[in-house]
Formats: structure tokens, C-alpha cells, sequence
């Protein structure tokens, strides 16, 4: 795939799920994925290393995010970020938006670092830490409004770290498989769950692909 088809999928596939991303968006993107092709079998980072499969995969599957965050003035909150998905394509899309970026993994954060220098963002911090009930309010003390995770495997995690952070309006936006075992453990989850509930979900096709995805909105009761 050469930069120009890149840029056309990268952009018809945004707008497919309501997405307009700023002009100049692509190339920098591109870029990223060319890092994250050198570092991703080394860092095992992903196993996803065709360009034509990295966009909807990465790219697009992150940027679905986007339809959830309503307040851009404040800032976002990644939690397991990993090879930095969702966090730095939403920061690549929202460049005047605040980004924070929480890893506990060193290879990772290297990795993340050297992403945020190569690509210039200012709007970007990583921080380096195992985050949990037991620091959310030293490493947070003031309310966050919005969280983001692909990390749902660990629901069970985030659900009493967004109860502990979030503000009063705040939002906890999490990405699964539309119809997928972890929606259903989610929804289970979120029904004992005294503190927070399931406030919209969003279904949508994800480009380039014959899957579709739920973005699950979460707040305080």
C-alpha cells in the first residue's frame, strides 16, 4: 500500500463511521505505522503488520472512539494502552485535546515514547505505572471526564477504576465485538455494579472488514 491508498481508506473508512478527520492527519498516521511495523514483532506489539490490514484493524477501530467523546476540552485518559491503541490515533485525530496515556509494560512506554517524539505530539503524555483502585486517586486526584480502553479483556478492572476516577458526568468508553462474549460480560458486570451503568451503545460496521463493533458508553449512576 503506498501513502495515497493509505490516505483514502484511512479517510473513507473514518467517514464510514461518522468520523472527518482534520487535514493533515494522514501522514502522520502513516508514520506511526511504519514505526509500529519495525518495533511490533520485536515489542510484540501486534501481530497485525499488513498496512492494509493495520488500518481498519488499528486505525479505524480506534478512532470509532471518537463518536463517545463529547467534551474535547478536557482530557482523555487511555488505560492499558499498549502499541497505544485507541489513544494516539484520538490524539492524532484531535490534536488540540489532551491526551494521557497509562502503561505498565517498560518496552511499551520506550515504544510509546519514541512514537510521540518521532510524530511531534504535544498533546500526548505517557505515563509509566501499574494503575489500580489502590493509586487511582494519588495518580488522579482531580475527577477525569473521559476514559478509554481496548483493554476489555479486563473489565472486571476498569469498571472499579472508572468508578473511583470519573467525574460526576464522566464517561468510561470501551470498543468490543458487537454480539461478543466480552459485551455479554460487560452487561453482567455493569448490572451488579452499584456505582456505574450502561448509558448508550453504539453499533457500527467497521470498515474494510465483515465485523462490527460496539462502542459501550458507561457512567455513574
Amino acid at each position: 500500500m503506498n501513502p495515497v491508498d493509505f490516505e483514502d481508506d484511512l479517510r473513507a473508512g473514518a467517514r464510514a463511521i461518522g468520523v472527518e478527520l482534520p487535514p493533515g492527519a494522514a501522514a502522520p498516521a502513516w508514520r506511526f505505522l511504519e514505526i509500529l511495523r519495525r518495533w511490533g514483532k520485536t515489542y510484540n506489539l501486534t501481530t497485525i503488520l499488513n498496512p492494509r490490514d493495520m488500518v481498519p484493524h488499528h486505525l479505524l477501530d480506534s478512532l470509532i472512539y471518537l463518536r463517545g467523546i463529547v467534551d474535547r476540552d478536557a482530557p482523555v485518559v487511555d488505560v492499558g494502552t499498549g502499541g497505544g491503541f485507541p489513544g494516539l490515533p484520538l490524539a492524532l485525530a484531535l490534536p488540540a485535546t489532551a491526551f494521557v496515556l497509562i502503561e505498565s509494560k517498560q518496552k511499551k512506554v520506550l515504544f510509546l515514547q519514541h512514537v510521540v517524539r518521532e510524530l511531534g505530539l504535544r498533546n500526548v503524555d505517557i505515563l509509566h505505572l501499574h494503575f489500580t483502585v489502590g493509586n487511582a486517586r494519588e495518580v488522579f486526584p482531580a475527577p477525569v471526564r473521559t476514559l478509554v480502553s481496548r483493554a476489555v479483556s479486563a473489565a472486571e478492572v476498569m469498571l472499579p477504576l472508572a468508578a473511583e476516577v470519573l467525574e460526576e458526568r464522566g464517561r468510561l468508553l470501551l470498543s468490543v465485538a458487537a454480539g461478543s462474549e466480552h459485551a455479554a460480560e460487560i452487561t453482567d458486570l455493569l448490572a451488579a455494579d452499584k456505582r456505574l451503568c450502561r448509558r448508550e451503545t453504539l453499533t457500527m460496521d467497521l470498515p474494510l472488514t465483515t465485523r462490527s463493533r460496539s462502542l459501550l458508553v458507561i457512567g455513574r449512576r
